[in-house]
């Protein structure tokens, strides 16, 4: 079992399953990349709801960039998949302003 398996059967961050089982004694390696069994469909349902990228990160197990750039891309974003650095896209500029 992974520790994104337990951590959902949990409802807690596959980090916090990670740590305690270390603190456990347990030894925890990577076994790859990692699956991401979230939709985009959840992560825009949670963001156009209201909640913060950090709180749509911690319900779908992914990272505040990797929820941010899944949706993004999902919007139509061209903009290297919403990076600050880049020029805006349309769907950017009239989200985020210029």
């Amino acid at each position: 079992m992974t520790a994104h398996e337990i951590a959902a059967v949990l409802h807690c961050s596959p980090d916090q399953v990670r740590d305690r089982l270390r603190k456990q004694g347990v030894e925890v390696h990577r076994t790859g990349p990692r699956e991401l069994p979230v939709s985009t469909d959840d992560i825009i349902e949670l963001r156009d709801n209201g909640l913060s990228w950090s709180q749509v990160a911690h319900a779908v197990g992914m990272s505040k960039s990797g929820s941010a750039r899944r949706y993004h891309a999902a919007m139509g974003c061209t903009c290297n998949q919403g990076k600050h650095h880049a020029p805006r896209c349309d769907y950017c500029r009239d989200a985020f302003g210029a």
